[in-house]
C-alpha cells in the first residue's frame, strides 16, 4: 500500500496561481489535520502565491465562516467598482 504524497505535483499547485482560479474563486480555505500539515501548508503557500486569499484551517466550520466572510467582502468591492460613478 502506497501513501498520498505529503506535497502535491507542480500541476495542481499552480491552479491556484494560476489568473483563471482567481477569476472563479474569491477565496480558498485548505484544510489540514497536523502541525506537520501546517508547517507544508505554510511553504506551499508561501512559495506558491496566490491572487485569491488564502488560509490554513484545522476546523472546518471555522474555515466555512473565513469563506463567507471574503467572499461578500470582494463581491461587495466588486459591487462598489461596477457602480461607481465616473
Amino acid at each position: 500500500m502506497t501513501s498520498a504524497p505529503l506535497i502535491p505535483p507542480p500541476e495542481a499547485r499552480s491552479v491556484f496561481a494560476d489568473l483563471d482560479a482567481f477569476r472563479v474563486s474569491t477565496s480558498v480555505a485548505l484544510l489540514i489535520d497536523s502541525p506537520f500539515s501546517r508547517v507544508i501548508g505554510n511553504f506551499y503557500l508561501g512559495f506558491n502565491k496566490s491572487l485569491t486569499p488564502s488560509r490554513l484551517f484545522i476546523d472546518p466550520d471555522e474555515a466555512r465562516q473565513w469563506l463567507r466572510e471574503t467572499h461578500a467582502a470582494a463581491t461587495e468591492s466588486a459591487w462598489t467598482k461596477l457602480t461607481a460613478v465616473p
